[in-house]
């Protein structure tokens, strides 16, 4: 993963540059192995860029790169894994102390769970699993036994 600064610098030799010229505590994250200090209150995306690093992900299917977009939650293009947890938008997210802040990877396949169906939660049960209840208006089954969605074809 290539990480941008927007003065063109390595941010591993000089993350912390920016960051913390101004009143209150500083101390650090972690991202992608590098400290990178914040000011309580800081979101990650705030701390990132204050460090200069303007980049942290890639598109899918273009490679381009992503950082800070709208800083409002709204666009996802500001994605990082924080303690392990993927799609976190770093806009939002709060900056504390010692997190473990990964940039992203499009082409990482997501988690597949280790539980059995029988104990999966509704929540990540497939399509195929769920209640009727709980299945979305295009998979419920027609009187003739289709779904809504075969019905299309």
């Amino acid at each position: 993963m290539t990480r941008t600064r927007i003065d063109g610098t390595d941010p591993v030799n000089s993350a912390g540059s920016g960051a913390g010229s101004g009143a209150g505590s500083v101390t650090s994250i972690d991202f992608d192995g590098t400290p990178v200090p914040f000011t309580p209150g800081q979101t990650i995306g705030g701390a990132l860029a204050g460090a200069g690093i303007v980049s942290w992900r890639t598109t899918r299917r273009d490679h381009a790169p992503r950082g800070l977009f709208c800083g409002i939650g709204v666009c996802f293009d500001c994605l990082v894994t924080v303690d392990g947890v993927r799609s976190q938008r770093a806009c939002l997210v709060e900056a504390c102390a010692g997190q473990d802040v990964r940039s992203a990877d499009p082409d990482e396949p997501l988690p597949v769970s280790e539980l059995p169906v029988s104990e999966l939660p509704v929540s990540e049960l497939p399509v195929s699993e769920l209640p009727v209840s709980e299945l979305p208006v295009s998979e419920l089954p027609l009187s003739d036994g289709r779904s809504s969605e075969e019905s299309h074809d």
